[in-house]
């Protein structure tokens, strides 16, 4: 790499200056698309609050836990969401567009991951059901 000679003084400075300039200007245009980028996040997270709020309507709870009976140390997925949804009655109108997570793993209603395999949910286990999030 060649080092830009300079015949004063004044030279070198407006040759910087310049450089420092174009810097600002690309930053500037980084500073912009991040903004933009934390824009959409922030909208999308409104989006996703405003989701929960509604399933938190729906439930009058965030979060609840079950236990499992000594007898039955096991449930399917369908018995676990009848369960809910005799506590919850009105998660039936958003049942089609909720998603289901047994640790922290995808199942559909009927219990199946994305393999085809049956889950079942055992004491200790986490189960979320997601709420339908829209916007894109």
């Amino acid at each position: 790499m060649t080092l830009p000679t300079f015949s004063s003084p004044e030279e070198e400075i407006a040759h910087l200056r310049g450089q420092l300039l174009e810097r600002d200007a690309k930053m500037t245009e980084k500073d912009a698309k991040l903004s933009e980028k934390d824009a959409k996040l922030s909208e999308k997270d409104d989006l996703i609050r405003q989701e929960r709020n509604k399933n938190r309507d729906l439930t009058g709870t965030p979060e609840e836990s079950h236990t499992l009976p000594d007898s039955h140390p096991s449930i399917s997925v369908p018995d676990l969401i009848r369960i809910i949804l005799d506590r919850h009655p009105p998660l039936t109108k958003v049942l089609d567009s909720i998603m289901l997570a047994v640790n922290l793993e995808y199942v559909d209603l009927n219990g199946k991951d994305e393999k085809g395999r049956e889950t079942v949910v055992k004491g200790g286990d986490e189960v979320a059901l997601i709420p339908p999030v829209s916007g894109g």
